[in-house]
């Protein structure tokens, strides 16, 4: 069901969105997510939920509380869920927001402002930590506050794409005539799957790859849940890192027109220990502790995330996604 305020007249002018919200046995930070979700002042929007797995009814039920519409996906992984929400809703731009994070206001509409060039097929938007409590930098010195247009004219789109230049899947949107040309999220990547990260950055890159703009939008924000127990932190990052290494090996097998572009990024980061302008900085609140350890400790673990997933469950099967959900790294 439409939330529709626009008078049929200007109906052309104002895209009719989809908001999916794909969950998994969280019905408590599913309520608040829909509550923030349903109070955006966007005039045209329905929302979707997407009940991946589920060991109960819950989910169910606090769709139906809050009035939402309600799919069941009954395999797990974040990718096969987020690809049956495209395929379930009914708006013109498909937004994605996680089951535990919250929308703040003007959400909506302004990511769906940016569709309004037809060559932006993908948008991404601002994480915040919950309750405004991430500390504000000087101005200019955060890349997370710069409005940021990525396509292949310039230089470094690849790795832009690719490694966390343009947002992350707890907060963004896309085009729905994107899934006409593009086959979906790659469901071998992602929550759910052996390599379970990289799925959104992924997306991104195969859209700018086929000659379209993503974008970065940080007035489109919302308040994720962040981690402030120092041991949890670092297993945290441990699990980001790892998931990244196997996500490299992906790109490496997968993209063979991209290898120089990424030997060229690992060598800056790896052995220039070059900062990119575009990615943000050290999260405030977050714990340093020493990098190179845990990016050995990361390489290694990813190494044999890749090889357990292109070997020991085959990389180009979707069966891989079937065989139990991995502990959520979100």
């Amino acid at each position: 069901m439409f939330h529709d305020s626009v008078p049929a007249s200007d109906r052309v002018s104002v895209p009719c969105c989809s908001v999916v919200i794909c969950t998994r046995d969280r019905p408590d930070e599913l309520e608040r997510c829909i509550a923030t979700v349903l109070s955006q002042d966007y005039p045209r929007f329905e929302v979707l939920v997407v009940d991946n797995a589920p060991h109960d009814g819950r989910v169910r039920e606090v769709a139906q509380r809050c009035r939402v519409r309600y799919t069941l996906e009954p395999v797990a992984g974040l990718s096969r869920a987020r690809n049956r929400g495209a395929r379930e809703s009914g708006g013109e731009i498909i937004a994605y927001i996680d089951d535990d994070a919250t929308a703040a206001p003007g959400w909506l509409s302004a990511l769906a402002a940016e569709f309004a060039d037809p060559m932006v097929m993908a948008v991404a938007g601002r994480i915040l930590a919950p309750h405004g409590e991430k500390v504000a930098p000087p101005p200019g010195s955060d890349p997370a506050l710069s409005r940021r247009v990525v396509d292949r004219g310039i230089p470094d789109w690849f790795e832009i794409a690719n490694f966390g230049g343009i947002g992350i899947g707890a907060n963004m949107a896309l085009r729905r005539s994107a899934f006409g040309r593009w086959p979906g999220f790659d469901e071998r990547l992602g929550r759910g799957a052996v390599l379970y990260a990289g799925e959104d950055n992924y997306a991104f890159y195969c859209l700018t790859k086929l000659g379209y703009r993503v974008v970065y939008s940080p007035a489109a924000a919302v308040y994720h849940v962040r981690l402030e127990d120092r041991v949890a932190d670092r297993e945290h990052r441990s699990a980001l890192l790892t998931g990244a290494v196997g996500y490299m090996m992906f790109l490496f097998k997968e993209e063979p027109s991209g290898r120089l572009a990424l030997l060229r990024f690992l060598l800056g980061c790896v052995v220039r220990r070059a900062r990119r302008p575009w990615r943000p900085a050290h999260p405030p609140g977050q714990v340093r502790f020493s990098q190179r350890s845990l990016e050995l400790e990361a390489a290694l673990r990813g190494l044999m995330l890749y090889a357990r997933a292109a070997f020991g469950r085959g990389l180009a099967s979707e069966k891989m996604t079937r065989r139990g959900l991995l502990r959520s790294v979100d």
